[in-house]
């Protein structure tokens, strides 16, 4: 009998050790904190939106680049077109917000998205630094309940209480979900959102 658990526990170490790297495990063969910490998942929300070109496949196109660079897409809102905030076009965006789990430190995940945005086509003109037409943007709205301030990056994202394009789709999937800045959910801020630009989910009729 000594000999099976010997054979057993055994196994298990080595089972252990091809999931988790030696130089994170102590003598003991307990998993420090830096792995825990590097293996932690956060959930996250991204606002996808575009006004150039083929529109919705450009959201498409980035959800996917999310899937591949930053982690799991795990809720998808319904797709919404909305008047341009802050400029005025004469072309209306499609936007959408979807749900991603992902175990990147917020900075690495910005870089990824930056990336992504590059692979479609995003351009950023020293020139034009204010808002303009995109192929896609790809905003982060929560990394968690985090509040982080750094250079080129606020979280929660700064100004999505005064936008009903980012409020509506987010409010779709996560409508309780809890803002640590201003105390109150998503729902809440919607109702209350001073913004009065059109938000049509997509193919509806105006």
């Amino acid at each position: 009998m000594i000999f099976y658990l010997s054979i057993l526990v055994l196994n298990v170490d080595k089972l252990v050790q091809k999931i988790i790297p030696n130089n994170l495990l102590d003598g003991n063969g307990v998993v420090h904190l830096a792995w825990e910490k590097q293996h932690r998942m956060e959930i996250c929300y991204l606002l996808l939106g575009s006004n150039t070109g083929n529109r919705l496949a450009y959201l498409q196109q980035a959800a996917q680049a999310v899937c591949k660079f930053a982690g799991s897409v795990t809720r998808y809102s319904s797709v919404y077109e909305t008047e341009p905030w802050g400029f005025e076009n004469s072309t209306t965006f499609l936007n959408q917000v979807i749900e991603v789990r992902t175990n990147m430190q917020a900075t690495e995940l910005m870089g990824k998205i930056l990336h992504a945005e590059t692979m479609l086509g995003r351009l950023r003109s020293p020139d034009s630094p204010g808002y303009n037409s995109r192929t896609i943007d790809i905003d982060i709205l929560f990394y968690g309940q985090h509040i982080i301030a750094k250079p080129g990056l606020t979280l929660p994202h700064p100004r999505l209480h005064q936008r009903r394009f980012t409020l509506v789709p987010l409010a779709e999937i996560a409508p309780d979900l809890f803002h640590p800045v201003l105390k109150n959910t998503i729902i809440q801020l919607e109702r209350i959102c001073p913004d009065n630009l059109k938000v049509i989910k997509y193919g509806s009729i105006i």
